[in-house]
């Protein structure tokens, strides 16, 4: 797989159209990289795994990672009355302005995970090429975030601004070359480029070419083995994305929810964390308001779904080899379920609050609209399909 020359991270400024398609290739990459098992895993996933299923297993904590809790209550926040403590607003009906994607661009990107080195010099749709750009605006000249060197590009990710991927198509590996596009009338991230035309000074460095299709055994190790079918891998594609847009509706509610006075009991379980354990902290309150207003409950039954579909996505030998581990340091009293929260490094407590944020964020979700007020949950679900 192509690797960046270097790890700058692009200014806000930069040529990137939206924050929306980095999503997209973000959830392709991960799909190569982390486990794909549902919305709660990859809320755990994105706090980090301490257990490896392949390794010995470590327990220690960053100053960044949510603390275990010993909590064994389905709802710590029982009892609570959330009119002491919060409002949380009018979280029906969220604004999302979430983009179109369909079956094609998402196979593309998948594939460019897969590309390896070319003999080949030109560059063809679908490539994964490095290459540097530097680029000027008219009447501002240069502006910062408008250069880079050993940029990684999808080629056809829709990435970059509408016109810079489609030139760079039939370009040669070492020479020059210029592309000349105009700024969208709407660029959030930099509104003095808005309609305004640039030229940008390009070479691509290296080409890595994708294969034609994925084989049963790439779509295998994309999906961490849970299918060897296409189709179910877009499938699985779509609900991450998905997901990830139901965190966005979440914090869309949090930006908006009203704190009053101090936390509740329940809610201070961070406090030695410092700020962003306070952040923590009125992200459960969120959570479990909403969840106390929509009458949204976690139960036994949702614990053992998630952790059979982790046991079913990770193998059963991965899972008893894990457990033959886990054994050998921690001794032979603990229950399969225990075993099984352990190797996704949370506790029993943190893993049904895991379980309620993805409810709540997919909740939060299905209410959502665009701009015009149309549902954005019912088009995600309709996207089209090559």
């Amino acid at each position: 797989m192509a690797q960046q020359k270097n790890t700058k991270k692009k200014n806000p400024n930069s040529v990137t159209l939206s924050r929306k398609k980095i999503v997209i290739i973000a959830v392709a990459v991960a799909l190569v990289l982390a486990l794909l098992i549902g919305s709660v895993v990859y809320l755990l996933v994105s706090q980090g795994l301490p257990w490896s299923l392949t390794g010995t297993g470590t327990n220690d904590t960053q100053q960044t990672t949510r603390p275990p809790l010993d909590l064994d209550d389905f709802d710590p926040f029982a009892g609570v009355d959330f009119s002491n403590y919060i409002n949380v607003g009018d979280w029906r009906g969220v604004v999302l302005d979430l983009e179109a994607f369909d079956d094609e661009q998402m196979s593309l990107m998948m594939r460019a995970q897969f590309a390896e080195e070319t003999d080949r010099t030109v560059v063809q749709l679908g490539d994964h090429i490095i290459f540097d750009f530097d680029g000027y605006a008219e009447g501002l000249g240069r502006l910062e975030g408008m250069a880079f060197e050993g940029a990684d590009l999808i080629i056809g990710s829709d990435m970059m601004i509408p016109g810079f991927e489609e030139q760079v198509v039939g370009q040669t590996i070492g020479q020059t070359f210029e592309i000349h596009v105009t700024f969208p009338d709407e660029y959030p991230q930099n509104a003095e480029l808005e309609g305004r035309d640039a030229v940008f000074t390009c070479v691509v460095h290296e080409i890595f070419a994708p294969p034609a299709q994925l084989s049963e055994e790439q779509i295998f190790m994309a999906s961490e083995g849970a299918t060897t079918d296409k189709q179910e891998l877009l499938d699985i594609m779509f609900n991450q994305i998905r997901d990830m847009s139901a965190m966005q509706a979440f914090h869309a509610v949090f930006d908006q929810a009203e704190f009053i006075g101090s936390l509740p009991a329940a809610a201070n379980i961070y406090e030695h964390m410092g700020p962003q354990g306070e952040s923590w902290a009125q992200e459960d309150l969120v959570v479990f308001a909403i969840a106390a207003q929509a009458g949204v409950a976690i139960t036994q039954a949702d614990v053992d779904e998630e952790l059979e579909r982790f046991r079913r996505i990770e193998g059963e030998e991965a899972i008893e080899e894990a457990k033959a581990q886990i054994r050998q340091m921690q001794g032979e009293d603990l229950t399969e379920e225990e075993m099984l929260l352990m190797m996704l490094g949370t506790s029993r407590a943190e893993f049904v609050r895991s379980l309620m944020f993805a409810r709540i964020g997919e909740l939060i979700f299905s209410y959502a609209v665009d701009s015009e007020g149309n549902s954005v949950y019912v088009e995600a679900r309709e996207t089209s399909r090559s």
